[in-house]
């Protein structure tokens, strides 16, 4: 199997109403947090002044010049893959990203179908299982494994070792 390192965005958008189930950000604790209410209109504005605006996940392929591709939306994101002991595919929530924020500054490996040639568009090769990217733990990443136990702690994210050929 390929996979291809890139990196987990959050980009604000301004929506007419707030609602349950968006994603907000927090430099403080866990850095995603999901709206556990609908907020009455009477409330948005003094809501976005304490809270923000609200935020959606993107993965974006970074070049060596800097350019920026974009590989998933907010509609592709939603398989994780735990690793060779699971079967199934699950899917992303909030410890995920936080986990890929914690622990792996963002990174994360999308699975793709085939290997992209050196001047292939990326996108063209992930693999898209019901419309949605594969995700899994960035599998080049090193850390200090004294400082991870403290992060896996706090975000209950954990990572896989792929000992398998790609």
């Amino acid at each position: 199997m390929f996979y291809i390192t890139v990196e987990l965005v959050f980009k604000s958008y301004m929506p007419k109403k707030l609602e349950k189930g968006m994603f907000f950000l927090n430099p403080q604790e866990n850095p995603v947090w999901v709206l556990d209410r609908n907020i009455h209109p009477d409330e948005k504005e003094q809501f976005l002044i304490d809270h923000g605006a609200p935020v959606e996940p993107y993965l974006v392929l970074i070049d060596d010049n800097g350019e920026q591709e974009i590989i998933a939306t907010p509609n592709q994101i939603g398989w994780w893959d735990d690793g060779p002991d699971y079967d199934e595919l699950r899917d992303v929530d909030i410890k995920d990203f936080n986990g890929i924020i914690d622990l792996y500054e963002g990174k994360v490996d999308v699975q793709l179908e085939t290997e992209p040639e050196d001047n292939d568009f990326v996108k063209q090769h992930i693999l898209m299982a019901e419309g949605k990217v594969v995700m899994s733990v960035a599998s080049d990443w090193e850390f200090d494994s004294d400082e991870v136990e403290d992060l896996i702690d706090k975000s209950g994210f954990y990572e896989w070792d792929d000992d398998s050929e790609g």
